[in-house]
């Protein structure tokens, strides 16, 4: 397998926007920017979906979050094939 080089990015929205519009003053993601950049997100996942069906794919995706304990969550879901 070739070696991949890993890329990181700053043109993420968290970056390219001013903080007063990204953050509250306590530091949480406003309610906007948070259901702005989450529709863009399953846009993405969608296309995603689309590619893997019309190519005969198969994919794994795994969603990882962390709850106000900070005990890490994985939702799961699985389809028949």
């Amino acid at each position: 397998m070739d070696k991949q080089k890993i890329v990181y990015t700053k043109n993420l929205a968290e970056y390219t926007k001013k903080p007063s519009k990204v953050f509250k003053k306590n530091g949480n993601i406003e309610r906007d920017f948070y259901e702005e950049e989450s529709l863009k997100l399953q846009y993405e996942l969608v296309k995603l979906q689309k590619w893997v069906i019309d190519n005969e794919k198969r994919l794994l995706v795994i969603f990882e979050g962390m709850d106000t304990a900070e005990k890490v969550l994985r939702l799961k879901s699985s389809m028949p094939t």
